[in-house]
């Protein structure tokens, strides 16, 4: 009750982080409202891949510090593919531009440990709030242990043990960080090896940087993914467009993928 959902263009017509409908829709809606919650998936958003560049972010604050410090947003970032972006620190470097928003600005980072150790179905996250003082991460505390309690009870304890033995352990540590290290070599190869054939046949993808899906736009996602399940090529359709999945395809397969693609959307011109 009393909440509601708005989205912004995330591209804008040269394929760029559409800055200008996010700073409209943030203004917009302060300008009506005491307090706002921000949602973005960055890096590796999913479906498309794009991940916000520094500039983008230097963009974002300055939106957020032309608006009236009496105001209270929360920004949320959901980095569940963060360390499947491409290399750790770089696409880290946001954090400091968080680290220097006005008080009136709470980050909250979405994290997704089920992600990062490759614990899927375990279902094991962490929210983590930026606070500008003690009071405001005691109350974020409190708040949420309340809320998590009638929502989900307790977040399941075997995932957790799991995490604080590898970090228990500096040599279990120094594997598993070399095991995803492996992984993320293995699926950024897979990317660039689609965005390489998408280039070649032509094929109009969103921006893309890195992460475990592509996203295609057309104009029938359902009569394309149709046309190519009878291929025995399997992608997901949504609103005005398909996302393919580079995470569950093999580097020649993403090489084999783009011109499939787009032969099969030539078929329906």
């Amino acid at each position: 009750m009393y909440r509601g959902l708005e989205c912004f263009e995330m591209f804008d017509e040269e394929g760029r982080f559409n800055i200008t409908d996010f700073d409209y829709k943030v203004k917009k809606l302060t300008r009506n409202q005491e307090h706002l919650v921000i949602i973005l998936n960055t890096p590796a958003n999913n479906p498309t891949g794009y991940t916000l560049t520094i500039d983008d972010w230097y963009a974002v604050k300055k939106t957020l510090d032309e608006v009236p410090l009496e105001k209270k947003i929360a920004l949320v970032l959901d980095v569940a593919y963060i360390d499947y972006a491409g290399e750790p620190d770089e696409v880290r470097e946001f954090y400091s531009v968080l680290d220097n928003l006005r008080a009136n600005i709470l980050p909250i980072i979405a994290y997704s440990a089920s992600k990062t150790f490759t614990l899927y179905g375990a279902r094991c996250a962490a929210m983590i709030c930026l606070a500008h003082n003690p009071e405001v991460a005691e109350e974020f505390g409190r708040i949420n242990t309340f809320s998590s309690r009638a929502s989900w009870s307790n977040p399941p304890r075997a995932p957790q043990e799991v995490i604080e033995s590898i970090y228990s352990d500096e040599s279990l540590l120094a594997e598993v960080e070399a095991e995803r290290a492996e992984a993320r070599a293995i699926l950024l190869a897979r990317g660039k090896a689609f965005e390489e054939e998408a280039a070649k046949c032509g094929l109009r993808t969103v921006p893309f940087s890195a992460g475990f899906f592509v996203t295609i736009p057309c104009r029938d996602p359902d009569g394309l993914c149709a046309r190519l399940s009878e291929k025995n090529v399997f992608l997901i359709p949504f609103d005005g467009g398909v996302r393919a999945s580079v995470a569950a395809s093999s580097e020649d397969k993403c090489r084999r993928l783009p011109a499939l693609i787009r032969s099969a959307m030539d078929e329906a011109d």
